[in-house]
């Protein structure tokens, strides 16, 4: 994931940290407000109550009309002055403080709530002396110091358990654990979060619940757990729109722009953006809306609308200079450079780069140092400079293992396969590309496949070469020193000795040739056994099948033999016919089921009952699922759930949907999984279980849908046997 993504989110939850932004921006507010400007013109006496009153209307306006939160704030301010109301000379200022700080203006904003400060500790007013800290944090945050702003959260936090406050401790507990994210210490950001949760859960405040868990979900979407982060911004999303919180809205449109943007599914995205920044200029948030301009950049930049996409970026470029945020133009920078690198023009993309690293140097950022070093490892490669580029390269790699930032450690290893490659190192590349491949994708695909042989080839191909070319250096060495010393022999044995050498050199070649051939041809061998072993009936059930129906013609059952006989053709006519196909009917699935079920009940000694049941609502015949998924478990359970002695054996087969999901539940009464864990038998099982998992891994992929395996024995709950539960993948059959 690019910078401007965490830069964007970072943004939106830091603006979770001021106190006003639990301000309901609604209807119900414009009541209130309205209402507070009747009392408000009807006393007119001036007083500390009228002070009140204009600080009161002023907080209000904050997200709904900025400029009266200054407004009220300066007729509240010039008041409490000549009647020397110190506590509400000191709000005034604050919210003043706020007003500065929404418009962009930092400077401003510090300088007002230094002056709060004052005045809260002239009166020794502990409550507000501890707001004016938290405030102080929050602008040192945005100009870049880290160090400050934790400063001013700790002494916010010490006077708030002074105070007793456990609903402002959590407050300053989710502003330090910011701060740590911010700085790349996300062990330490989840460890403020988690410890904020449980104050809000010990007084059952479930609402100011949703700040750490953005913020989680934040981590996790620069650790690269996109579906995690998603799940957490729409549930933050569906409680803001019910509370229509314009601001926090906004900022959850904007996260889910981000995630949808790193998975490149752009169409949603986009989407997403453009709703956010809709809000956020009719709030006139400066802040807000460059973030979005930003991510509105890099969504033509991925579709290859290079133009358009700097000159989105130069516009915010230029609202980040006009105040002063340092961040936004970090973010700015970096992305610009991302642009260029895309257009090739190398040039300006490490102009950028080195402008964006410097200011990521300035400011602490860890995370985007790592990413900037990458990045201007992969320029300086274009440019051929390998020594420069190693060095990036080495150091991107180095932060992006120890901040865990999966998708920089992709991009490291990419660029560190390509150098070690250019270096000869073919060994080395191969190890790099290895690790890129389980970072980029983790399931075993053909392109992984064809990659990773190629560089095995590769790096086998020259070991060998390379061994060939110092044993001909050799062999060229033994002709000429043969030559000195034969220089008075006769030529016919020099030409002898020559041609012998030639032959032996070619006939090595060839060798060398037909081993590589046949390197080839093992992987060739080895990826059609793969394939074969997702159709394949097992060898034993059809000997076991066959040696029971030999049983019953020597028998001279001549009935059983025939209905035997029929019911095994049907299975294998069915199973050979689902083989083919990728997905097959639930209907033919079930049928097949059924016959291999009743051929299996032929054979036995000892009789068993088995149930197929589904559930009413699955239409068998309009849902399709890949063949040959549930029998396996159905025939473990018939092989080995059951000991020789029992007499009472029963397998029951359930199908129904659960949460939009397809879900077989296959029981037993058998001995269960837990008294089987030792025998040889079930550990073969455990590879049969594995392929059928990977093969739902890629399945799932596929068609996107989820899908599991999870066994247990029923001796949890109490009950006896195994059960085995299976989340199928499946299509449903539409009549449009």
């Amino acid at each position: 994931m690019k910078t401007y993504i965490n830069s964007s989110v970072k943004k939106s939850c830091v603006y979770l940290l001021l106190l006003l932004s639990n301000a309901l921006i609604s209807q119900s507010v414009i009541v209130e407000l309205d209402s507070l400007k009747s009392v408000l013109s009807k006393h007119v006496k001036e007083d500390s109550t009228r002070v009140i009153l204009l600080n009161t209307i002023s907080y209000k306006n904050y997200g709904v009309a900025p400029e009266e939160v200054n407004n009220y704030a300066n007729k509240a301010k010039l008041l409490a002055e000549k009647i020397g109301f110190t506590k509400g000379e000191a709000r005034s200022m604050y919210l003043i403080s706020v007003y500065h700080l929404s418009k962009g203006d930092l400077k401003g904003a510090f300088s007002a709530i230094e002056q709060s400060l004052e005045l809260y500790k002239k009166i020794n007013e502990s409550k507000g002396i501890s707001t004016c800290y938290d405030f102080m944090g929050t602008i040192s945050y945005y100009q870049g110091n880290y160090d400050k702003s934790i400063e001013y959260y700790e002494k916010a936090l010490q006077l708030a358990r002074k105070l007793g406050s456990k609903k402002k401790e959590a407050d300053f507990m989710n502003n330090i654990g910011n701060i740590n994210s911010a700085s790349g210490k996300l062990d330490d950001a989840i460890r403020y979060y988690n410890e904020v949760i449980a104050i809000y859960e010990e007084i059952n405040d479930k609402k100011a619940m949703l700040t750490p868990l953005n913020n989680i979900a934040v981590i996790y979407n620069r650790q690269g757990k996109h579906l995690d982060a998603l799940a957490y911004f729409k549930e933050s999303l569906e409680i803001n729109r019910k509370l229509e919180n314009k601001k926090e809205i906004a900022g959850d449109l904007l996260n889910m722009g981000a995630v949808y943007s790193a998975i490149k599914d752009y169409k949603k995205a986009e989407k997403s953006y453009k709703e956010s920044l809709l809000i956020f200029k009719e709030l006139n948030d400066q802040h807000g809306i460059s973030s979005c301009i930003i991510s509105m950049a890099n969504i033509y930049r991925n579709s290859g609308d290079y133009k358009v996409a700097l000159e989105y970026l130069n516009e915010a470029l230029n609202n980040y200079k006009e105040i002063d945020s340092k961040k936004g133009m970090l973010t700015t920078y970096h992305n610009i450079g991302a642009v260029y690198f895309k257009q090739s023009d190398f040039k300006n993309a490490l102009k950028n780069y080195q402008i964006a690293l410097n200011l990521a140097e300035d400011l602490g950022e860890k995370r985007v140092i790592g990413m900037l070093n990458i990045d201007l490892a992969q320029v300086y490669f274009q440019f051929k400079d390998y020594t420069k580029s190693f060095t990036y390269a080495t150091n991107g790699k180095k932060i992006a293992d120890e901040l865990s930032l999966l998708e920089a450690q992709r991009e490291a290893n990419s660029v560190m396969t390509k150098l070690y490659r250019h270096k000869g190192d073919y060994k080395r590349a191969l190890e790099h590309h290895i690790l890129y491949k389980k970072l980029n994708d983790s399931l075993f695909n053909k392109e992984n496949v064809k990659k990773i042989a190629e560089l095995e080839y590769e790096y086998k191909y020259k070991e060998k070469l390379q061994l060939a070319n110092y044993k001909e250096l050799q062999l060229t060495q033994e002709v000429e020193k043969t030559a000195l010393e034969l220089a008075k022999s006769k030529q016919n044995l020099l030409i002898g000795i020559i041609v012998f050498l030639i032959v032996s050199i070619t006939l090595g070649g060839i060798i060398l040739y037909q081993k590589l051939k046949n390197i080839r041809s093992v992987n060739e061998n080895i990826l059609m056994e793969q394939k074969l072993l997702r159709s394949q009936m097992t060898p034993h059930f059809i000997f076991n099948c066959l040696s029971v129906l030999q049983g019953v013609i020597l028998n001279k059952e001549i009935k059983n033999a025939v209905k035997y006989l029929s019911r095994f053709s049907k299975l294998l006519r069915i199973t050979l016919e689902n083989s083919r196909d990728k997905m097959v009917p639930l209907k033919k699935e079930l049928e097949a089921l059924q016959h291999y079920v009743v051929v299996q009940s032929l054979g036995v000694e000892k009789p068993f009952d088995y149930t197929i049941h589904k559930a009413e609502e699955i239409q068998e015949e309009e849902v399709l699922v890949p063949p040959m998924l549930i029998q396996p478990f159905v025939e473990n359970a018939l092989e080995h759930a059951f000991e020789e002695e029992q007499v009472d054996r029963k397998i029951n087969v359930n199908l129904e949907y659960k949460n939009n999901q397809l879900v077989c539940v296959i029981l037993d009464n058998g001995v269960g999984i837990a008294s089987k864990k030792q025998s040889n038998t079930v550990l073969k099982k455990s590879l049969a279980t594995t392929i059928t998992k990977d093969r739902l891994k890629m399945l799932s992929k596929e068609f996107q849908v989820d899908s599991s395996i999870s066994i247990k024995d029923r001796k949890e709950i109490n009950e006896q046997g195994t059960q085995v539960v299976l989340k199928l993948p499946y299509k449903k059959i539409t009549n449009d």
